[in-house]
């Protein structure tokens, strides 16, 4: 291991930061990984704002020369003040500008075509196959450091993959997790589709029997259904508000699609901003039960999706217009939550009889004690401050309560 900067500073900023880049550009987790693993290096860990020893660097990228005239006359046109001391306007300036560069500029090369560096040719960040070669065609490419420290960027985007991930080893699926936050799409007075299946009713119910199933594997669980808005807007803020209230390392809006009344199959699918591979796998697990797999789908337009300050994920668990996928739905509910947890919490172990006991010949074996009927391992997370309407039910495994 090399002693790349991995500061409490960038152990913070890590996850918020990518989350932040995923949202305003075509990045993988693994691409901001790649980026996070440049600008903790050029910073020491953000630790440092200009570069050690006066010789011009400036910010994140510690961009020199030209292009730190081209951050500061940019920070000025857009009203940003990075060199005033805040941390909350120099992050957002950074962030800013290094969105522009990659979207406006010839940088965007990074993120589009590749580019040939010493007769070398990089690919773009999407086109690399992993962590490694993502990291290195970065700094290649966009940063072009002088000293390069490239033990250092590898292992500050492996670190930044991970604490994204929740604290998963970077070389991992970004599953199972050890906190979800899972809500009913829609709410009680602004309700969703309907058709052979009403939405706002079997979302609901996916959503108990999920988290039932997630706690058995042990997996903490938040759940939360929205009883009072009554309008669009006011139930997608509540949604979020109780998410973001919340600490995790995932989210999950459970909804069910419509189309046209049907008779024929529809199938499943999953919609995510960043988590596509996640988004495949729980496709592909309700799609097992019986269902066509529609997928993962990529979907930039919807509120829930852009406004958990977590990775999240949408299923369309099946239409509720088709009369065969409601068919499938009835007789495989409990394997399609099943199938979902496993995704996110890890196959349950397959539990073993004991070993029979051997009794001695001549003695009397001991009575059979009948079971005794214990209540389940549940409790409620202390108080819960949430500035939201409608019943919070947050279950924390392991911890039992009389």
């Amino acid at each position: 291991m090399s002693d790349a900067p991995i500061t409490p500073g960038f152990q913070a900023k890590a996850a918020p930061i990518m989350t932040q880049l995923m949202r305003a550009l075509p990045m993988s987790d693994e691409d901001a990984a790649a980026a996070l693993g440049s600008f903790g290096t050029e910073t020491g860990g953000f630790v440092y704002r200009e570069e050690v020893g006066g010789s011009g660097g400036y910010g994140w990228a510690m961009w020199t020369g030209s292009r730190r005239d081209d951050f500061e006359i940019w920070c000025h046109a857009h009203g940003y003040d990075p060199f005033n001391g805040e941390d909350e306007e120099y992050d957002t300036a950074c962030r800013e500008f290094f969105v522009y560069e990659v979207t406006e500029t010839w940088e965007e090369r990074v993120l589009t075509e590749g580019g040939t560096i010493n007769g070398v040719f990089y690919p773009p960040l999407k086109a690399c196959e992993t962590l490694d070669q993502k990291t290195e065609s970065f700094w290649r490419l966009y940063e072009r450091p002088g000293t390069p420290h490239e033990d250092w960027r590898r292992d500050m985007a492996r670190e930044a993959l991970r604490l994204y991930r929740g604290g998963t080893p970077a070389e991992d699926k970004p599953m199972p997790y050890d906190r979800i936050v899972i809500s009913s799409g829609h709410s009680l007075h602004c309700r969703g589709a309907a058709g052979v299946l009403d939405e706002v009713d079997e979302a609901r119910r996916v959503v108990e029997h999920l988290a039932d199933e997630l706690i058995s594997r042990g997996v903490d669980v938040v759940t939360f259904h929205d009883d009072t808005s009554k309008d669009q807007s006011t139930n997608l803020s509540t949604i979020c508000a109780a998410h973001n209230a919340q600490t995790r390392d995932l989210d999950v809006s459970v909804h069910f699609n419509a189309y046209v009344e049907t008779e024929k199959a529809m199938g499943c699918e999953v919609l995510y901003v960043t988590q596509e591979a996640l988004a495949g796998e729980l496709s592909a697990a309700i799609a097992s039960c019986g269902f066509i797999d529609r997928g993962a789908k990529y979907r930039d337009d919807l509120y829930v999706l852009n406004n958990t300050e977590m990775p999240c994920v949408l299923l369309e668990v099946c239409f509720c217009d088709s009369e065969a996928d409601a068919d499938v739905y009835g007789e495989q509910f409990d394997a399609i939550c099943s199938a979902l947890a496993d995704v996110l919490g890890g196959e349950k172990e397959a539990t073993t009889e004991p070993p029979p006991i051997e009794i001695p010949e001549g003695e009397t074996p001991p009575p059979v004690r009948p079971p005794i009927e214990r209540p389940p391992l549940r409790r409620l997370l202390g108080r819960v401050d949430i500035e939201v309407s409608g019943p919070v039910r947050v279950i924390v495994n392991r911890v039992p309560v009389q």
